[in-house]
């Protein structure tokens, strides 16, 4: 399965998150991270996190 990592400034990634589930439902799997704001999660974790569930194996190079 693919995984979509979406990221902005502000709350841009909060805005297409509520648009492509309005068109796609939850089909796919997205990641959304907030960035500068202030309920924003520490971006240096969140990324970690988003690539180490990334099964490594299956990328291709």
């Amino acid at each position: 399965m693919k995984k979509f990592l979406i990221a902005a400034h502000g709350n841009l990634a909060l805005g297409i998150k509520s648009t492509l589930e309005l068109f796609l439902g939850d089909a796919l799997d997205f990641t959304y991270l907030t960035a500068y704001t202030d309920d924003a999660p520490n971006l240096e974790e969140a990324l970690e996190n988003f690539f180490s569930s990334i099964d490594s194996r299956r990328i291709r190079r």
